[in-house]
C-alpha cells in the first residue's frame, strides 16, 4: 500500500471516528502494562501524517516526498519508490540540497493534537522513525521530562528514572542533519555496515522485555526486522506481548505473521488510540501513580514527600508489608505451593512468599538470628550483617526473620533495596523523609553494594535506619570487614543441627519427587541425610539423589539435549556466578550472537527447572553452588570465554565508562566478565593460562576509553607473568581514567615486580623503584581513597623487599623503621589483618634482620575503628 493511498484511507477512517476495537484479553494485558509504566511506543510515519510543516501544509511522506524530490531534480515522477527517486536525484541535487528539502518539510513542524495527548501518560521509552521535530514541539501537559536522542549518533543511555522519558529518533534528527538520515534501503545498509544501530539493539531488547506498541507502521523497516528476527518470539505464544496499531485491514495470514512475533494488530489510528487512553484514564497516568501501583507506596507520600529527582531511587525501593506477604503465602494454592517448593528446594533463591510459607524449615540457627536481629534494631545499630557459606540457607533465614519481626513490630517499616539502584544515599534519604522513627532496609547481597554504601549509611543519624544484609563469610573477611566492621553487628549463620533433619526430610518427601528416597525406611532416610557433611543445599540434593552433589550436577548438564541449551545455561550460569543474574533481553542478545539452531524460547524451555525468571525479571540458574561446579569442573575454557565475550558484547551499546551508565546490578555483571582473577583461575585450572587474553583482545577498540577494562587486562597479563605487556595495559588504564587509585596502585606494584626481576641495581632498576614509591606515597596521602591493598602496606612489603633483594640494607633498614611507625598509626584505624601482618613483618626485619618473604595470616584484631573514608571496590 503506497503512502498516498494510506493517507486517503486514514482520512476516511478518521471521518468515521473509528472505535478502538481490541480483544478484551488483549485490552486487559495492555491496560496492566500501561498502569505499570511498561509500554514502549514506536512511532511510524502514520504518527506524524497530521502534523503541519512551517508553511501550514501537511508534512510530506512517502510518495509525496518522492514526487517533490523528483521535481527538484528535473524528473517526471511516475510513482517510483522513494529509494529509486533518491538514488537518481542525489547525484544531481547533492546532500546539501536534499537536507534543505528535508528542513523545509520537517523543521519547525506543528504537531497534531493526537501526538500531544501521548504526553499525559507514562511510557517506558518512545522510539520514532520520523526525522521531523513534531514530537519535540508537542508542548502542553507533560507528566515526564522529555530527553531526545539521535539514533544515528548518540550512545545508548540506560535510564531507569521514571520521571524522564527517553525519545529516540532512530533514523536521524532534522535538528542535527550532520549525522545523516536513513531514508532508503541503501541508507539502511550503510547504517548496518557502520554499526550505527545501537539504539535498534536497545529497541529489540525493549521489545522483548516490555510491551511494545507500534503506531503507524507495518514493521517493514529492515534493521528492526533483522533485530526482531534474531530475537523473535515463539510462534506458539497465545497472547501477544505487543501491539501494532494501523488503520489497515489485515488478512488472516498477515495477522498470524504478526502473532508469530508476539504482536496483536488493532485496526485504528493514533487519534483512536489517544481517545481510548483518555476514556480509560481521563487524567492520564503519572509516574507517581505508576510507582504506587508497582511498589505499593502510598500515593499521598509520593506526591508530598518525594520529588521528581527521587523517583529513580524510589523505583529501587520496595516497601514490604509482612502481613500481606504472610496472607498471600497462606492462600497459595496446592499446585502453586508444589511448584514454588520444587524451585526452592532445587536451589533457586527464595521469594518473600516462599519465605513466609511452610515450604522452608525454620532451622534451629534461625531463632538465634532473629534474636540478634531484634537486639540490633532495638539498639539502633546501623547495620546487621549475616554471614555464612553459599548454600547454607542464610538468605532464607534472614527473610523468615524479617517477616516474623515485621509482623510483631508493625510500627517499624521494612524496605527492600534492589541492585537497580544508582544512588543508595538518595534511597535512604527517601526513607528518612517518609518515616520519623527507625526503619529497616534489607539488602540481599552486601557484596554488590560494597563500594560506597558505608559512607551512605554514615551520612544519616544513628538509630534512623538499620541496614540488614547477607554476605559470604570469605568475602566479609577479605573485602567487606574493612568497610563495614565498625558500622555493623555481624551474626554468623551456623550450620543446621540434628534437630532440623526430620523437618527437612518431611519437606523433601512432600515436595520433591525422589522415589528411591521415598522408598527408604524413616531410619534409613535419616541416615542418608545425616551422612552429608555439606551445607544445607548440598545435603538435600545428595540425600534425594543418592549421589555426590558434583556427580548430580555433571550428569544433569551432560544430559541437556544440545549445545544450544548448554550455551544458554552457561550464559545464565556466569551471570548467576556473578550473583546478579541477567536481564532476559541481554541474555537473548548474547545468545543470538552464537551459532545456534534453537530459538531463545526453545532453549529456555528446555532448561525449565534449571533456569528461571525471578520476581525482578532477571534470569538465574539454580544456585551459585550449582553453576560453580559446571564452570569450574565441567565445561572447557573456550566455551567459558565465548560466553563471556557474548555477554560483554551486550554492553558495547553504552557510553564509556559503562559502570557509570548502568545500574549497580548491571555494573556488577560487567565487572565480573572482566575480572582478571576469575578469568585467569579458569584458564589455569585447564593448564591454559594464556587463553584468557582472547577475551580482552576482542574489545581493545570498543572499550579503549574504559579504564576498568585496561586495568583488568593489565592485571590478567600480570598473572600470566607478562610484566612488560601488563605495564603497557595499566598505563593505558591510567590514561583512560587519570587518577584511578586501583590502576595507579597496580602499576606501582608491577613496577616493583619488574624491578626485582632485573639482574642488577642499575639506573633503570632505581627508576622503576623510585617511580613506584612516588606513586604509592601520593596514593597514601589521599584522604578520600582507600583500596583493597593499602598503599602503605605495599610500600612496606615491596619497597623494603626490593632494597633487600639488591643488598641495599642500609636503605632497607631506614625505610623499614619509617614504615613501621606509620603502620602502627594506620593499624589503630583499620579492620582486618593486612596492616598488622605488614607491621609485624617490618618489626621482625628492623629488630632481627630477618625478612620473611611470606606474609603470615593472623586473625583480625577486633575493636579497632577505621577512618570514615570513601570506599571503593576493586573487583
Amino acid at each position: 500500500m503506497d503512502a498516498a493511498y494510506r493517507l486517503r484511507k486514514i482520512d476516511l477512517l478518521r471521518e468515521k471516528n473509528m472505535p478502538f476495537e481490541i480483544d478484551p484479553a488483549d485490552a486487559t494485558f495492555l491496560k496492566r502494562a500501561l498502569g505499570e509504566g511498561e509500554v514502549v511506543l514506536i512511532l511510524g510515519a502514520g504518527a506524524s501524517f497530521s502534523s503541519r510543516n512551517k508553511r501550514g501544509e501537511p508534512v510530506k511522506i512517502g510518495d509525496a516526498l518522492a514526487e517533490l524530490i523528483a521535481q527538484q531534480a528535473g524528473f517526471n515522477y511516475a510513482k517510483e519508490k522513494l529509494a529509486v527517486v533518491l538514488s537518481a536525484a542525489r547525484p544531481i541535487l547533492g546532500d546539501e540540497k536534499l537536507i534543505s528539502i528535508y528542513k523545509n518539510e520537517y523543521l519547525d513542524t506543528t504537531p497534531a493534537d493526537d501526538l500531544r495527548a501521548l504526553s499525559n501518560f507514562t511510557w517506558r521509552r518512545i522510539y520514532t522513525w520520523n526525522i521531523d521535530d513534531a514530537i519535540n514541539n508537542s508542548l502542553g501537559t507533560r507528566v515526564q521530562r522529555h530527553h531526545y536522542y539521535n539514533g544515528m549518533s548518540d550512545a545508548v543511555v540506560d535510564s531507569d528514572n521514571i520521571s524522564n522519558l527517553q525519545i529516540i529518533k532512530l533514523h536521524g534528527d532534522i535538528l542535527n542533519p550532520a549525522h545523516k538520515f536513513i531514508m532508503t534501503e541503501a541508507d539502511y545498509a550503510r547504517a548496518l555496515a557502520q554499526g550505527n544501530h545501537a539504539w535498534y539493539r536497545k529497541l529489540a531488547q525493549d521489545y522483548l522485555s516490555y510491551t511494545p506498541v507500534f503506531i503507524g507502521s507495518r514493521l517493514e523497516e529492515p534493521i528492526l526486522a533483522a533485530e526482531l528476527e534474531r530475537a523473535k518470539q515463539s510462534p506458539s505464544d497465545e497472547m501477544g506481548r505487543g501491539y501494532v496499531i494501523t488503520p489497515d485491514k489485515l488478512t488472516g495470514l498477515e495477522k498470524s505473521a504478526l502473532r508469530a512475533r508476539g504482536l496483536v494488530h488493532v485496526c485504528a489510528t493514533l487519534d483512536d488510540f489517544g481517545r481510548w487512553l483518555t476514556s480509560e484514564w481521563a487524567s492520564g497516568i503519572t509516574p507517581r501513580e505508576v510507582l504506587s501501583t508497582t511498589h505499593n507506596f502510598k500515593i499521598e507520600d509520593l506526591q508530598n514527600k518525594i520529588s521528581n529527582a527521587d523517583l529513580e531511587s524510589a523505583r529501587a525501593l520496595y516497601p514490604r508489608d509482612m502481613d500481606k506477604i504472610h496472607a498471600r503465602a497462606s492462600s497459595m494454592s496446592a499446585s502453586d505451593a508444589n511448584r514454588e517448593a520444587r524451585r526452592f528446594l532445587r536451589g533457586f533463591p527464595p521469594t518473600w512468599d516462599v519465605a513466609a510459607s511452610e515450604i522452608p524449615v525454620w532451622l534451629s540457627p534461625t531463632t538465634d538470628l532473629l534474636n540478634s536481629l531484634r537486639t540490633s534494631v532495638e539498639s539502633g545499630e546501623r547495620m546487621f550483617v549475616v554471614t555464612g557459606q553459599a548454600g547454607s540457607g542464610k538468605s532464607t533465614a534472614v527473610m523468615q526473620s524479617l517477616i516474623k519481626y515485621g509482623r510483631e513490630n508493625k510500627d517499624i517499616p521494612i524496605y527492600e533495596l534492589t541492585g537497580e539502584i544508582k544512588s543508595v544515599r538518595s534511597a535512604l534519604s527517601i526513607i528518612q523523609r517518609l518515616h520519623e522513627k527507625n526503619a529497616i532496609v534489607y539488602i540481599s547481597d552486601l557484596f554488590i553494594f560494597g563500594d560506597q554504601l558505608a559512607d551512605d549509611i554514615l551520612s544519616f543519624p544513628r538509630g534512623r535506619i538499620t541496614v540488614v544484609a547477607t554476605a559470604r563469610l570469605s568475602e566479609w573477611r577479605e573485602h567487606l570487614e574493612r568497610r563495614f566492621g565498625d558500622l555493623s553487628k555481624r551474626h554468623d549463620f551456623s550450620r543446621f543441627t540434628k534437630s532440623d533433619y526430620q523437618p527437612i526430610i518431611d519437606r523433601l518427601l512432600k515436595f520433591v519427587p525422589a522415589p528411591a528416597f521415598m522408598s527408604l525406611s524413616p531410619k534409613d532416610r535419616l541416615a542418608r541425610f545425616t551422612s552429608s557433611q555439606e551445607q544445607l543445599l548440598i545435603a538435600m540434593r545428595e540425600a534425594t539423589f543418592s549421589q555426590n552433589f558434583s556427580d548430580i550436577i555433571t550428569n544433569e548438564y551432560e544430559k541437556l539435549p544440545d549445545n544450544d541449551t548448554r550455551s544458554l545455561l552457561l550464559i545464565v550460569g556466569l551471570a548467576t556466578a556473578a550473583r546478579v543474574g541477567i536481564d532476559p533481553g541481554n541474555a537473548r542478545e548474547a545468545y543470538v550472537r552464537l551459532p545456534r539452531k534453537r530459538t531463545f524460547e526453545e532453549a529456555e524451555q528446555a532448561l525449565d527447572g534449571i533456569v528461571s525468571r525471578l520476581p525482578n525479571g532477571r534470569l538465574f540458574a539454580r544456585h551459585e553452588v550449582y553453576v560453580r561446579h559446571i564452570i569450574d569442573e565441567v565445561v572447557n575454557i573456550d566455551d567459558i570465554l565465548d560466553m563471556l565475550i557474548s555477554i560483554t558484547s551486550t554492553y558495547t551499546k553504552y557510553p564509556i565508562p559503562v559502570v557509570r551508565n548502568v545500574s549497580k546490578i548491571e555494573a556488577a555483571l560487567f565487572r565480573f566478565c572482566w575480572n582478571h582473577k576469575f578469568v585467569f583461575e579458569q584458564c589455569k585450572k585447564r593448564n591454559q593460562p594464556h587463553d584468557g587474553e582472547r577475551l580482552y583482545s576482542t574489545f581493545e577498540v570498543e572499550f579503549q576509553l574504559d579504564g576498568h577494562f585496561w586495568l583488568q587486562y593489565g592485571l590478567y597479563l600480570s598473572e600470566c607473568r607478562r610484566y612488560d605487556d601488563a605495564l603497557t595495559m595499566l598505563k593505558r588504564s591510567i590514561e583512560a581514567y587519570p587518577g584511578n587509585p586501583f590502576a595507579i596502585h597496580a602499576y606501582a606494584e608491577l613496577q616493583f615486580q619488574v624491578a626485582m626481576k632485573r639482574p642488577e641495581y642499575d639506573s633503570i632498576t632505581r627508576d622503576l623503584i623510585g617511580d613506584a614509591v612516588k606513586s604509592l606515597e601520593q596514593l597514601d596521602s589521599r584522604p578520600d581513597d582507600e583500596i583493597d591493598q593499602y598503599p602503605l602496606v605495599t610500600l612496606s612489603n615491596l619497597h623494603v623487599g626490593s632494597l633487600i633483594k639488591f643488598a641495599q640494607m642500609e636503605d632497607a633498614t631506614r625505610f623499614g623503621k619509617i614504615y613501621y611507625e606509620r603502620l602502627k598509626q594506620l593499624e589503630k584505624n583499620t579492620y582486618g589483618d593486612r596492616v598488622t601482618n605488614a607491621k609485624e613483618r617490618i618489626f621482625k626485619f628492623v629488630t632481627l634482620g630477618d625478612w620473611d618473604i611470606r606474609s603470615r595470616v593472623t586473625e583480625p584484631k577486633r575493636g579497632r575503628k577505621r577512618p570514615r573514608r570513601r570506599r571503593q571496590s576493586r573487583t
